[in-house]
């Protein structure tokens, strides 16, 4: 289940479904939207399922990067080996938000001797994610259209009877040209 859809999207950028000119940008926006956002909350929206390894330091918890709403499976091993015999029974750990607590005693120090798979995401994404999606996309979409109305507007400038766009054909930054004409010199 996505977050957020093409359509939904483009509904609320105000922009009717007829218009297919910016769809693709529109698609790779709402990814881009999603992925921050759950960088900056430090939980993955859409349900799935993650494996992460994990180093034992001797302490009563390991620490996940994010808070899963169930562990699937976890093995410890010394030799990366991830099978029946190294699967850690459920009743020796409790899951307490992004740490996975042993139920009594320490976990065994070690480098990556841990493989957490665990489910992340909801199965319903809340509303006011699919809102934060939305605000995020607006957001990139009209610095996008900016960003596109001011390269429009420089490539009607000229420096010196030269076009931006015969300045950037030839490989030249029409800025760094203008820069220069006037004796502004670039500092290293």
């Amino acid at each position: 289940m996505a977050v957020i859809s093409l359509p939904e999207a483009k509904a609320y950028l105000g922009i009717a479904d007829a218009v297919t000119t910016d769809d693709t940008l529109i698609a790779v926006m709402i990814l881009a939207s999603v992925s921050a956002l759950e960088k900056e909350v430090h939980h993955t929206f859409e349900s799935a399922s993650k494996t992460e390894i994990r180093n034992g330091k001797a302490v009563p918890r390991i620490w996940l990067s994010e808070a899963p709403e169930s562990i699937t499976s976890l093995h410890s091993s010394f030799g990366q080996v991830w099978d029946s015999s190294t699967l850690v029974d459920s009743d020796n750990y409790f899951l307490q938000g992004r740490a996975i607590l042993k139920s009594a005693g320490c976990w065994n120090i070690g480098n990556q001797n841990y493989r957490v798979i665990m489910a992340v995401g909801f199965a319903s994404i809340p509303d006011e994610i699919t809102m934060g999606v939305r605000i995020q996309l607006a957001k990139m979409f009209s610095e996008f259209e900016a960003a596109k109305e001011r390269l429009t507007i420089l490539s009607k400038i000229s420096v010196e009877g030269w076009s931006m766009d015969f300045l950037a054909k030839k490989g030249l930054d029409p800025v760094a040209v203008s820069l220069c004409k006037l004796g502004v010199k670039r500092v290293p």
